[in-house]
């Protein structure tokens, strides 16, 4: 499969893939029409409080404030979305970073913020955790370097119990 195109794998026989760029395209459309889109993640920088396979729903970012602890969908070289947590908000800009990851991305500024990340959904259950108040923890322990390591053991946990 190309690097530029999404997966047709759960698709209907018949159907084909659209480049990346196109599916970027329909989804900017139906955010700036004021519509939200359910989109299923493929990555992992936000584990374990996102999952590749889960069902995000995003909505528009509107004109609010963007606040520390929430999750957004940002342009990633301006041809891709990548959802992650708000660090730290800034009169200069945002700090964005993944949950599973090390460091923070790179020059994010609000113009760069596609849409608010408004619900999670894993094998048809809502999945709350992360998004509730405890998320402006989750962005403290993140900016501090420190939420990496400690989901260390709860991921070590997790696999134990998944190796049964």
């Amino acid at each position: 499969m190309a690097e530029d195109q999404t997966s047709a794998a759960n698709a209907p026989a018949g159907a084909q893939a659209l480049p990346r760029q196109r599916v970027l395209e329909l989804v900017r459309q139906l955010l700036d029409d004021g519509l939200s889109v359910r989109l299923e993640v493929t990555g992992s920088s936000m584990s374990p409080f996102v999952r590749g396979g889960d069902v995000v729903t995003l909505a528009p970012p509107g004109e609010g404030p963007i606040r520390r602890g929430e999750v957004v969908a940002v342009l990633a070289r301006r041809h891709w979305l990548v959802i992650h947590r708000v660090v730290a908000a800034s009169p200069a800009g945002l700090e964005t970073r993944g949950d599973a990851l090390d460091r923070p991305d790179e020059g994010v500024s609000r113009s760069d913020v596609v849409a608010r990340l408004r619900r999670v959904e894993r094998r048809g259950r809502r999945i709350r955790l992360g998004l509730g108040p405890e998320r402006r923890v989750l962005a403290w322990l993140s900016r501090r370097g420190w939420l990496v390591p400690w989901l260390r053991p709860w991921r070590l946990l997790r696999r134990m119990g998944t190796n049964r």
